[in-house]
């Protein structure tokens, strides 16, 4: 899930919500 919050580094916080779905 790692490489996915990179992608979603963008993102506010929720980016930790969205790699869990």
């Amino acid at each position: 899930m790692r490489l996915t919050q990179g992608c979603f580094s963008f993102l506010p916080d929720l980016s930790d919500e969205q790699i869990k779905h």
